[in-house]
């Protein structure tokens, strides 16, 4: 079979080289802390429903521990005499890769896919949380994991602790 001449093209990716695959799972979700508590009178009136997150990973051993850390400020802004809301929590997600995998490999790991993993869980509680206190908030708009953490490596806003930062740091 030809390869099309394509071994040469400068624009063609070999794939040919082997590749190392390693087993990484999910071994838990957790909910670490959580504060929901109405916003001051006069707060409500100035603030504007938003969002902010945050990730921090530590590595330890054979396992990345991964916390998303969420902060809402939920304000009806169709209704002026409903309080908003502010809501804070830490979900934590427990990655754990096979005995081969090395500590570099479980932070890069973390670093691409925990907000890919843990954003859904963090909209479904968010939800849930204000719609038990009959905030008309719309979840945590769905987004595309995949842009938005190359946005935050790009800016140095994942943290990685442990055993490799310093392999991370060179990269």
């Amino acid at each position: 079979m030809s390869d099309l001449g394509l071994t040469s093209d400068a624009k063609a990716m070999d794939v040919t080289s082997p590749e190392t695959h390693y087993q990484v799972q999910c071994a838990e979700v957790r909910l670490l802390s959580s504060q929901l508590k109405p916003l001051k009178p006069g707060k409500s009136e100035k603030a504007a429903s938003h969002f902010a997150f945050k990730i921090q990973v530590t590595i330890k051993g054979s396992a990345a521990h991964s916390r998303l850390a969420v902060h809402v400020i939920a304000v009806d802004e169709d209704e002026k005499g409903l309080p908003g809301f502010e809501l804070k929590f830490i979900l934590l997600g427990v990655f754990v890769g096979e005995p081969a995998t090395t500590p570099e490999v479980l932070a890069q790991f973390a670093r691409l896919y925990t907000l890919s993993i843990l954003w859904p869980y963090a909209r479904e509680y968010t939800s849930d949380q204000l719609r038990r206190v009959g905030q008309p908030f719309d979840a945590l708009p769905i987004i595309n994991p995949q842009v938005v953490t190359e946005r935050l490596i790009e800016a140095g806003l994942v943290e990685v602790e442990g055993e490799a930062v310093k392999t991370l740091v060179d990269d």
